[in-house]
């Protein structure tokens, strides 16, 4: 079971009938918009925390202390997008539980919102995105700073920014280092194969790999399905905050747009 290929994003969703605008989506906007421009005055925005179906509170939205896990700033564009993301999967997540779904009566529960079905693999997928977005910004905080050619290998950190920067650095450079186009691309590539194997992998390690069940496909499309709806609902949003003047660049970034030829991409051990 494989899906490899390009996930072509569509225009379906209307940002202004999700649930985290509640009818009142220019005001909700307005007000975002004020908080992050009111944030950006004090210093640095860092990435929120994505929440899950089992634990669906935001634990923690956008603020100007980065966390032990999103060390690398965002733009205000950025920090309205995936503040009303994460506003937005996390009231999806709270609906599901509020159903009555418990751990054991998740699989098959679905919801209906303004005509969208979803379901817990689909928000799992919806913060599978999100989370790779911040892989992202991690990638991008490194190329900024000039670690991308030399990432220390010896450490978890360092293994990991290696990672990032395999996944993402040639698509930064190529946007300008923004969030946007083939970057969001790669993040919904990424998170698609991340639904695959973790479904997969859970659910028929038990079993011979190769014969997968009905259950099983339809939760990995699920998920996938997550995956575009919440890189459709982050690119619009993106665009609406970019649209009404927030900036794009980074309050702090003082240094020009790095070449490929400048910063090589690092060669990883075969």
């Amino acid at each position: 079971m494989s899906n490899k290929q390009n996930l072509q994003l569509s225009s379906n969703i209307d940002p202004y009938k999700t649930i985290v605008f509640k009818n009142q989506g220019a005001e909700i906007l307005s007000q975002t918009i004020r908080e992050v421009r009111s944030l950006t005055r004090q210093g640095d925005i860092y990435p929120p925390k994505f929440p899950s179906v089992m634990f669906p509170k935001v634990v923690r939205t956008i603020s100007i202390h980065p966390s032990e896990k999103n060390k690398s700033p965002i733009t205000p564009a950025e920090a309205v997008a995936l503040k009303l993301l994460v506003d937005e999967i996390s009231a999806i997540a709270q609906a599901l539980n509020e159903s009555g779904a418990t751990e054991q009566r998740f699989i098959g529960k679905t919801l209906n919102i303004q005509g969208e079905e979803y379901d817990a693999e689909t928000v799992e997928g919806m913060s599978d995105f999100g989370r790779e977005i911040c892989d992202a910004v991690r990638a991008r905080d490194l190329i900024i700073r000039g670690h991308s050619q030399q990432p220390d290998k010896e450490t978890i950190d360092g293994r990991v920014n290696q990672l990032v920067l395999d996944r993402f650095q040639e698509a930064l450079v190529s946007c300008s280092l923004k969030i946007t186009d083939l970057v969001v691309n790669i993040a919904v590539q990424k998170a698609c194969e991340r639904a695959e194997v973790v479904i997969v992998a859970k659910l028929v390690k038990p079993k011979d790999p190769t014969e997968i069940d009905v259950e099983t496909r339809n939760k990995v499309k699920s998920r996938i399905r997550g995956v575009a709806k919440s890189a459709e609902l982050y690119t619009q949003l993106y665009s609406i905050a970019v649209q009404s003047g927030t900036s794009d660049t980074l309050p702090s970034q003082t240094r020009t747009v790095i070449s490929p030829t400048d910063h090589p991409k690092s060669e990883s051990k075969t």
